[in-house]
This record gives structure tokens, sequence and C-alpha cells, in this order.
């Protein structure tokens, strides 16, 4: 039995990947049809309909998966995850992929348990085995309360190797690594401990909302540290809102007492020697008036790149535009508008721009389309509409947004988004 189910558990795998090969498909077509960019968006739009074809399907073969294996907790995060899916992309088949590895690991597991006791106690010291890591989920925009935390683990004792947050230089995520893959792989080898920073510009980000998933499928310990102005009432998710957290903007005495419980975690998972309390008051007041102090400047824009939508005759362009015109300058030079099942979509070379298909968002990225037309920064090049082209000019202004800022573009779009006011 155990076997028949990884056989359709891995079948599920391969649908996942002819997807992906899909995606690809549709991202690389420009360079097959340069003689003929309506051939391209033809070719792309069938490759784009295929994909949608096979997810319909393999929503169909999970639910039939999970009438032969019931599995209601399994089930209900595969909900949570076609909930999220819109627009099929690379990151949600990642997350597809971490949540049926979680179930082959279920069976594996379970059969094992069945077995003699020996069996089991190996089980248990292989998994104690495995290296710790703490890694902070957080906001690109919360970014200064993490570094204060960074700092605080340095100082009980916890080494670089220790520790992964993306906004911390030494303990980012390495150079050339692709975000979501580089995550998913650490939350498969390692006995992972997750910090949630949580915030409204958390629960705004798509990254940050990935990898809170993630993490839940693959049933990892996590603790949630609420920022300021964010209450234990404004959770949500798949993580259990009653779970004791920290608040940093709560009463002091209790904000003390939380921060000693999880030093004490930490310590006792790392099997570090044990801070004494003298110094632990001295670190643990310094986080405290560094969060103070954070919380008490005032916020600043980045630029003057603004997000709403603005006046046709004004000079200043919406960072949206910025965002679409800064990926398609770093690859090919094209933007696509796709219409899918799913809705539309809205590619700069072959990176998805749009984080959803709200009404809201899919209106501020056809506002960038059109602004970024009628600045000349791109043009259109196609029979069809949809396709357009990155001008001499647009490349400029996308180096010159590139440098500016300091953007790395092996970000997603959403995380360079959240870099800026969302005001």
């Amino acid at each position: 039995m155990v076997y028949d189910c990884q056989r359709e558990l891995d079948s599920l795998i391969q649908q996942c990947d002819d997807m992906e090969e899909s995606i690809n498909a549709a991202g690389v077509l420009a360079l097959n049809y340069i003689d003929d960019p309506a051939e391209v968006y033809n070719n792309s739009s069938v490759n784009i309909q295929i994909t949608d074809e096979r997810w319909i399907k393999l929503c169909q073969d999970f639910d039939t998966f999970f009438r032969i294996n019931p599995d209601e907790k399994r089930k209900a995060e595969f909900e949570v995850l076609k909930q999220r899916t819109q627009i099929v992309t690379k990151d949600a088949l990642s997350s597809v992929r971490v949540l049926i590895n979680a179930i082959k690991n279920d069976f594996i597991v379970r059969d094992t348990t069945n077995n003699i006791a020996t069996d089991a106690d190996n089980i248990e010291y292989a998994n104690s085995e495995r290296k710790k890591l703490i890694f902070i989920s957080h906001s690109t925009q919360d970014k200064e309360y993490t570094k204060a935390f960074v700092d605080l683990l340095f100082a009980i004792g916890l080494n670089e190797d220790d520790i992964v947050c993306s906004s911390y230089p030494s303990v980012g995520i390495p150079l050339g690594e692709k975000v979501y893959e580089w995550l998913v792989e650490k939350f498969q080898e390692y006995d992972l401990h997750v910090l949630y920073f949580l915030s409204h510009n958390y629960y705004q980000s798509a990254a940050c909302l990935n990898e809170m998933g993630a993490a839940w499928a693959m049933k990892q310990k996590w603790d949630g540290i609420l920022l300021p102005d964010f209450g234990f009432s404004d959770i949500a998710g798949c993580i259990d809102p009653t779970q004791i957290g920290i608040k940093l903007d709560g009463d002091i005495d209790e904000l003390k007492h939380r921060l000693g419980e999880l030093k004490d975690s930490i310590v006792a998972e790392f099997g570090m020697r044990t801070v004494s309390n003298t110094r632990w008051e001295k670190i643990r007041n310094n986080y405290i008036s560094t969060i103070q102090e954070i919380t008490s400047e005032p916020k600043q824009t980045k630029t003057d790149y603004i997000i709403t939508p603005i006046d046709a005759d004004d000079d200043t362009i919406t960072i949206y535009a910025c965002v679409m015109l800064l990926y398609a300058a770093e690859d090919d030079g094209q933007i696509m508008v796709l219409q899918t099942l799913s809705g539309t979509s809205y590619q700069a070379g072959k990176v998805t721009l749009e984080r959803n298909q709200k009404p809201r968002e899919i209106a501020l990225w056809d506002d960038a389309v059109a602004r970024l037309l009628k600045k000349g920064y791109i043009k259109k090049i196609g029979r069809k509409d949809p396709l357009f082209q990155v001008t001499t000019i647009g490349y400029s202004i996308a180096d010159g947004f590139k440098e500016d800022n300091e953007l790395d573009c092996s970000k997603t779009p959403a995380e360079i988004l959240e870099e800026f006011e969302t005001e």
C-alpha cells in the first residue's frame, strides 16, 4: 500500500515538472520567433493555457488521492495552496512539491513506526542529528527590527552558520541562489526554528506568505514576534493564533519575561553555555532600547517614486512601472500581457509581476504599461497589443532606477516593491 501511494505522489511531482516546462517554454519563445512577434504571443498563450489545464488536472488528482488516502490536515494544506494560486508560477509549484514531499515523509514514518522499536529509535536519532538553524521570516520593510534581533542572537552565543536572515548581510541568502528554491532546500535538510516577525507589512507580502506556508507544510518549530502596531487578533494564515508569542510593544515586564523564555529555548536547542543573568539583562535591555528607538523614528520614503497612479501629464512614473521596466531590461527587454484561465498575467522577461488577481493589483500593472508607453520607455512590437519592447531611453531609466536604489534583481518583484513605502 505504501508503494502505491509513493508512486501516486511521484506522479504528482512529475505533473509539477511538466507544468514548469510549459512555463519555461512560454518565457523563451521570443528567442525562437524573433522575426514574428505575433507568433511569440500566440505560442506563449498556448503554453500558458496548457499549464492551466495541467493545474486543473493536478487538483483533480489530489482530490482522488485524498479520497483513497484520507488525511484532513494535508488536504487542508493543499486547499490553502489552491486558494493562493491564482496564477500558476514556479513558486506555486515549489510549494506543491514541498507538500508532496511532506506527505511522502508521512507515509515513510507511518510505515516505520509499525515496525520494531529499534527502527523507530534509529529514526529519532537521525532526526536529532540534523543541524539546527534559526530562520527569520520577515518583510524587508521591517528589516531594522530583524537586524536588532540578529545582534541579540549573536550576543547570546549563536554563530553566523546558525542563522538565516535575508536582511542581515553575513547571514543572508548566498549570491546567485534562487531565493525560494534555496529556502525549500533548507526546510527539508535542517531542523529549523522559524521566527515569524509578524506585521501588516508581512501579510501584504506574497514572499512572506510563501515562507510561512512552506514552513507550516514541513511542520517546523516556530515562534511569533509581533511588531509594534500589530496585535494577536491580526494573526491570520496557517499558523495558530492562539500560540503564545512575543509582542514588542506590549507590557514591558511581559516582554522581558517572554524574551527570556525564547533565549532559554534557543540556548537549549543549540546546546550552548547558559548566559549569566547579569549579561543577559544587559543584552535584553539593549535590544529593547533599540526596538523603542526604531519605533519612535519617523518613516521615510526611499525615493520620490510613488505607487498609486498619477496624473498623465506628471513626469513621475509609478513604482510599479519602474519595477516592470527593471525586470524587462534585466532579461530580453520584452513585456507581455497574457490572458489565462486564471486571469491576467504581466510578464517582464521571464518574470511574473503580479502578486494576485485582485482588481487593484491588476489596475496598477495595467496603469504601468500605459504610462511606460506614453513616456516612450517601451514600444509595441507585435501585431497584438500585449507584446512590448523596452526602448533605448527605457533601458537608461531602468539602469538609473536600479543604481539609485541599489536594487538586487535576484529578488522577486514583490520583494522589490516592499522596499518602498506602500502608502
